[in-house]
């Protein structure tokens, strides 16, 4: 709460924290802030312009744009805060433990985390998309585990010079246990290493869900109101005259 009261006192914070507090109003009542039916088509409407009754104009189906940004945002945050929170849960605390772990440890593990790294993020999210499923929480688990070498080597860096630190010497010479030492004497000083890096992650995680998103890896929308038994794409053959709204078996 201190950091909190420093922070507030330089204006530039204010504004990055109004600016915050907006995005995550946005994500939790956008649904309700929109002025149309995010995924109602309206063919008349296609591809027009900004203006009065559509403030952002419409997509190559009718759809209004604006009401589609404030419905996909709570989506987009929620993605992106979980892929970053799974990162964190699997880099952070390895990247503590790897300083107990003896050189051969050490170097194992840096080996794992080089090789994650090497994985391209959007491939490899498709990939365990297309293996476990398409859905949200298997590509942003996907996404966690290639951020989670990201969080290793940064709290690695910052604790690093801290495990030698006299005082986490003494305290293990006390018969201070690890566990004791992390959370007295290393944690509190990594926290904001790891707070900034977090926030670099869940700026680069929108971006990624966004990709994923266009790619349609991440999510099956329902069908628009009034269009549940419009032919789909796999029903334009020329014989349809009996097709009926149910896929191909």
């Amino acid at each position: 709460m201190r950091t909190l009261r420093r922070a507030w006192g330089h204006p530039s914070a204010k504004v990055a924290m109004l600016v915050l507090l907006a995005i995550a109003l946005l994500a939790a009542f956008g649904g309700r802030l929109a002025p149309h039916e995010p995924l109602a088509q309206h063919p008349r409407n296609m591809l027009r312009g900004p203006g009065p009754g559509h403030l952002l104009g419409t997509d190559y189906l009718g759809r209004d744009v604006l009401s589609r940004l404030l419905e996909g945002s709570g989506r987009s945050v929620a993605g992106a805060v979980e892929a970053v929170a799974a990162a964190m849960a699997v880099g952070v605390p390895t990247g503590l433990a790897s300083l107990w772990m003896g050189r051969v440890g050490e170097w194992l593990a840096q080996r794992a985390v080089d090789a994650l790294m090497t994985l391209p993020f959007t491939v490899f999210a498709i990939a365990v998309v297309g293996a476990l499923g398409n859905g949200m929480h298997q590509a942003m688990l996907a996404l966690g585990v290639l951020y989670a070498p990201l969080f290793f080597r940064m709290t690695r860096a910052a604790a690093l010079s801290l495990r030698h630190a006299q005082y986490v010497e003494s305290a293990e010479l006390f018969g201070a246990s690890v566990g004791r030492v992390l959370r007295t004497h290393i944690w509190s000083k990594v926290l904001p290493t790891v707070i900034v890096t977090a926030a670099h992650a869940l700026a680069t995680c929108l971006l990624v869900v966004s990709s994923l998103t266009f790619l349609g890896s991440v999510c099956s929308l329902p069908p628009p109101p009034g269009a549940a038994c419009s032919p789909p794409i796999w029903a334009s053959s020329p014989s349809r005259s009996g097709h009926r709204c149910s896929p191909p078996r």
